[in-house]
């Protein structure tokens, strides 16, 4: 899942600790972003966050880390869909 923290009527933080504490099977891999700097990155893996990404800057690496996490994925593909959007 990719999650961001800052998101209208949503605490992004609350949602990963929430995900990441269910009940469940399978728990999903959550990369988050955020556009704020001061800690949040901190703040997001302490709430159970597998990586955390700054937006902008950061968004090849996160491409990087879905290719690892879902391999289907071409990341030729999405570095070219990231440089359209």
């Amino acid at each position: 899942m990719i999650i961001d923290i800052v998101m209208p009527g949503v605490d992004g933080l609350k949602l990963i600790r929430g995900l990441k504490e269910a009940r469940r099977s399978v728990k999903p891999k959550i990369l988050a972003l955020s556009g704020l700097i001061n800690g949040i990155g901190s703040a997001a893996m302490a709430a159970g966050a597998d990586a955390f990404f700054r937006k902008r800057t950061g968004m090849e690496e996160m491409i990087g880390a879905l290719t690892e996490y879902l391999p289907a994925l071409r990341e030729t593909d999405l570095i070219e869909k990231l440089r359209e959007a």
